[in-house]
């Protein structure tokens, strides 16, 4: 059975919170999954925001549970491919503790859902309590009778395909798809061009008046459009509200601020995937303006 649609990360969150409450049996098999067996479900939220040390952070599914005395805090974070903000892990600690310190729970747990290929890929330092692969989850849908289940199996075996392909595309594809789209900016925008080169790093996207120290990227593989800064230039930076939607993932040596896009397969046209495209663009005009400012600030 064929998925009708592609699954982003807010569709993953939506499936969880549906699948929590729906009386299919998930919610235990969950708890089990977590540590918490035969604790009861008592409800579930999508996206709650908190503000904790003077920084707000987004819980993607945050769902409460009855264990004998306790009642347990259960904090989801989804992903697909997209990149940790700066250390979201340790935030959902904190709002963890948070909701503790509020009345709200007795304990709370932090759930990293999300194919194995990505949690293979965290680092140890990533304390999550429970890492929960996207494969589990299918298998205990395709273990199960009816045609819901099988709907649910099946669209998580695509969104794991379209990984794969992401992961292991071929030189032909990504050849393709890069001269297409390099195509595509040179037609349409006169701001932004790019030079196919291989692109295994990332897309590189030029832009008009590109100071020193400054790069765009569309990495497609972990479905963001980021502004590389060099030479310590991400310092300059004094408005947090200019960073309102843009993840933080810097290094020591070098600024990197993001935009989190929709995800784009190499393996289809560019012109199926239009869509992607005009949020990538978008992102390129934000972030090359917030270079030009950058760049600018004494």
């Amino acid at each position: 059975m064929a998925a009708p649609f592609k699954m982003q990360e807010r569709d993953l969150d939506l499936f969880i919170l549906e699948e929590l409450h729906a009386n299919s049996g998930f919610a235990d098999w969950f708890a089990e999954q977590i540590g918490i067996a035969e604790a009861k479900f008592l409800g579930a939220e999508h996206s709650v925001s908190a503000k904790v040390n003077a920084k707000w952070g987004e819980t993607d599914v945050l769902a409460y549970f009855n264990q004998g005395e306790d009642i347990i805090a259960v904090l989801i974070e989804d992903k697909i491919s997209a990149a940790f903000t700066e250390n979201q892990c340790q935030r959902y600690h904190e709002r963890g503790k948070d909701i503790i310190a509020l009345g709200k729970a007795t304990k709370y747990r932090t759930i990293l859902i999300a194919p194995k290929s990505y949690i293979d890929g965290v680092p140890t330092t990533e304390e999550w309590c429970v890492r929960l692969s996207l494969q589990q989850i299918k298998e205990w849908f395709a273990g199960r009778e009816g045609a819901h289940s099988a709907w649910r199996a099946a669209a998580i075996h695509e969104c794991l395909r379209n990984v794969n392909r992401m992961l292991f595309a071929t030189d032909p594809e990504r050849n393709a798809f890069v001269e297409e789209f390099s195509d595509y900016l040179k037609n349409n925008y006169t701001g932004f061009s790019h030079d196919p080169t291989g692109d295994r790093y990332g897309i590189s996207i030029k832009f008009e008046n590109r100071p020193n120290g400054f790069s765009i990227f569309w990495k497609l593989n972990k479905n963001i459009v980021d502004l590389q800064i060099m030479n310590g230039l991400r310092g300059r930076i004094k408005d947090a509200e200019k960073l309102v939607g843009i993840i933080d993932h810097s290094t020591e040596s070098t600024g990197m601020l993001g935009i989190p896009v929709s995800s784009a397969s190499w393996d289809r046209p560019l012109s199926e995937q239009m869509d992607v495209v005009s949020e990538v663009v978008a992102a390129c005009q934000r972030l090359r303006s917030l270079a030009l400012e950058i760049a600018a600030t004494p």
